[in-house]
């Protein structure tokens, strides 16, 4: 079994299952989308796998809002979010040991079906580490650094600190 492709994120074709080494950078370009596709209300499930979406949406957006909206903000948008509440959770206590804390169900081999005998729990920290890395955080507190906050125009939270407590 494979995971669906993704033309306009680059994964024209399905991806193997249980792939630990690319599932990281997968991970970061999906959020992503969908984190856009949230702020524009639209039903990600409805697009995913559609080719040239991203260029329709931002079409769409254009046409809504009046001003130009290239395909390449989609994405910024994206992440800009997904770093507004990665710094909001570490501010109110978030650590990166949190993100290691998945429930049994989750670390064990299923007994059945396609995930029988495959476990995360071998490669869910050097996973998370690796996404850190992808997302342009510190790879070992999940902290993003200065920049990427400066790249999405979000300098000024660089400033006030990012210190968790």
């Amino acid at each position: 079994m494979d995971f669906a492709s993704e033309p306009d994120l680059g994964v024209p074709n399905p991806l193997k299952l249980f792939d630990n080494i690319s599932t990281p950078h997968l991970v970061k370009i999906s959020m992503i989308k969908k984190v856009f596709e949230d702020c524009l209300g639209n039903c990600w499930f409805s697009e995913s796998g559609l080719p040239n979406i991203r260029a329709i949406e931002s079409q769409m957006l254009s046409a809504i809002v009046g001003w130009d909206f290239a395909r390449e903000e989609t994405g910024m948008v994206g992440e800009r979010v997904i770093n507004l509440a990665r710094m909001f959770n570490l501010k109110r206590g978030l650590k990166a040991e949190d993100d290691l804390d998945l429930g049994p169900r989750l670390l064990e081999a299923p007994i059945a079906g396609l995930g029988k005998g495959h476990s995360i729990k071998p490669h869910l920290k050097q996973m998370v580490e690796d996404y850190y890395t992808e997302m342009g955080w510190e790879k070992i507190t999940g902290i993003p650094i200065r920049s990427t906050l400066e790249k999405l125009g979000l300098g000024e939270l660089a400033e006030s600190g990012n210190k968790q407590k």
